[in-house]
């Protein structure tokens, strides 16, 4: 996750997209330099139902969140799963926070997105100062 946030935001999707495709090719068991569309569905590229809890619990394994049980179900492909989970992990671009441009609040970070957004904002540089 450290990697995907250090990156530039419009490469942080296609950079998670490449590490899913990865993911997916090793739970349909196929070598890891297997190149899956990302447009096609899960499960029209074979995967299972148990196959798609493997993939859930490795992305959470890797991840370090917490992730629905039918989110394969309800984020049918690579495209649409990478979309979620930058969004569910806090990065995707709606939700990163933005510096502040303007003189009067020079030095101080804002940020654009909503309350839990800005609570844990707050805590992640709390958690900085600590």
């Amino acid at each position: 996750m450290d990697q995907l946030a250090a990156l530039q935001t419009t490469e942080r999707e296609a950079h998670l997209r490449e590490w899913l495709v990865r993911e997916c090719a090793a739970v349909l068991g196929h070598p890891q330099d297997t190149q899956l569309d990302p447009q096609i569905g899960f499960f029209d590229l074979g995967m299972d139902s148990l196959m798609a809890v493997q993939l859930k619990k490795r992305l959470e394994q890797v991840l370090d969140i917490h992730i629905s049980t039918t989110v394969i179900f309800d984020h049918p492909n690579i495209d649409a799963l990478a979309a979620k989970l930058l969004d569910g992990i806090g990065l995707s671009p709606q939700k990163v926070p933005i510096p502040a441009t303007n003189d009067r609040n020079a030095g101080h970070a804002s940020f654009s997105g909503s309350d839990d957004d800005a609570l844990r904002f707050i805590a992640d540089k709390y958690e900085a100062l600590s």
